[in-house]
C-alpha cells in the first residue's frame, strides 16, 4: 500500500513525527481501519442568530458561540484556505467553534486499551494580537457541546477552564497573551500545564499530539512544529479516558485588545478502530 512521505520540519504541512506511521490512505478507503476528520477551510460560511452560529465548509459542519460583534469568517489572504476567529476587542469577548452540532463527539480513547489517536492544527495570532493583553485560548479535543457553555468555559480571572464537565486534550493560553502550554483535563482534575511555545502576532505554529497505548512509557506525546514538547502516561488522573471528545477552537479576551483574533489554517484528527 502507498505510504505518505511527509515533507519535513519546515513549511505549512503536517508534522512527520505525528503522522508518519498513520495509515491515512487505508482509512480513507476502508473505514473499518479508522476514521479521519480534516478541514483546509477552502470554503466556509454560515449564519449567526442570537450569538449561536451554524457553519459549513468542505470539511464538515460546525456550531459556534460568538459574543455580539465578534465574528468567524474566511480569510482571503491565505492561499489554500483559512478562517479567523475575530474578537470585537472588548474584555470578555468569547468565541467557541466546535465541529458538528454539539450533540456528539468524534473521538473516544480508553486508557490502556484505546486505539491510536492523532491530532494537529496550524494556528496563528493575527497581526493585531497584543501579546501583553491577557487572553484564554484552547485548541484540540474537548467535551462535546462546549459552544453551548462558552460563557463559562474559561474563568474570569483564575486562568482555568471551568465549564461544566470540561474534558480536554490540547493546548491552552490561560490568562496570558503568549505562553502556549499543553492541556490535559478531566473535569476538575487538571494536570499542571507545560510550556509549549511562545506565540507571536502574525506567526504560524503547528501544534498537535498523538496517543498510543502501546508506548511503554508515555502514551500521550505533544508536539509543536514537529518537535516534542511534553509527554504523559494515559494513567494520569487528568487523562479524559473513555469520554467523547470533539475538535474545537476557543478564544476569550481577559482584557481589551482591539482587533485581536485567532487564525486557523487547517486541522486533522484521526483514530484507528
Amino acid at each position: 500500500m502507498y505510504k505518505v512521505q511527509y515533507r519535513g520540519l519546515a513549511g505549512d504541512g503536517f508534522s512527520p513525527k505525528i503522522w508518519s506511521k498513520v495509515k491515512l490512505l487505508e482509512m480513507w478507503m476502508d473505514n473499518a481501519l479508522g476514521y479521519v476528520n480534516a478541514d483546509e477551510f477552502l470554503s466556509f460560511g454560515g449564519t449567526v442568530t442570537s450569538n449561536v452560529g451554524s457553519y459549513a465548509s468542505q470539511g464538515g459542519a460546525y456550531k459556534s458561540f460568538e459574543t455580539t460583534s465578534c465574528a468567524i469568517s474566511q480569510l482571503d489572504t491565505v492561499a489554500g484556505g483559512a478562517i479567523t476567529l475575530l474578537s470585537n476587542g472588548a474584555d470578555n469577548d468569547t468565541i467557541v467553534l466546535e465541529r458538528g452540532s454539539g450533540n456528539g463527539g468524534s473521538f473516544l480513547y480508553t486508557a490502556g486499551t484505546g486505539k491510536r489517536l492523532y491530532y494537529e492544527t496550524r494556528i496563528r495570532p493575527n497581526a493585531a494580537w497584543d501579546v501583553s493583553a491577557a487572553k484564554d485560548l484552547f485548541v484540540g479535543l474537548i467535551t462535546k457541546g462546549m459552544s453551548a457553555a462558552a460563557t463559562t468555559l474559561f474563568s474570569n480571572t483564575a486562568g482555568t477552564m471551568t465549564g461544566a464537565g470540561v474534558n480536554a486534550i490540547g493546548f491552552t493560553l490561560l490568562n496570558s497573551g503568549s505562553a502556549l502550554k499543553t492541556c490535559l483535563q478531566k473535569g476538575a482534575v487538571v494536570r499542571t500545564p507545560v510550556a509549549a511555545a511562545t506565540l507571536v502576532a502574525g506567526t504560524w505554529n503547528k501544534v498537535g499530539f498523538y496517543v498510543n497505548h502501546e508506548d511503554p512509557t508515555y502514551q500521550l506525546r505533544y508536539f509543536v512544529n514537529n518537535v516534542q514538547v511534553d509527554a504523559v502516561a494515559d494513567t494520569n488522573t487528568a487523562f479524559p479516558t473513555a469520554l467523547q471528545l470533539v475538535e474545537a477552537f476557543a478564544l476569550k479576551l481577559q482584557a481589551s485588545d482591539a482587533g485581536s483574533g485567532l487564525d486557523l489554517d487547517w486541522y486533522r484528527a484521526a483514530q484507528e478502530r
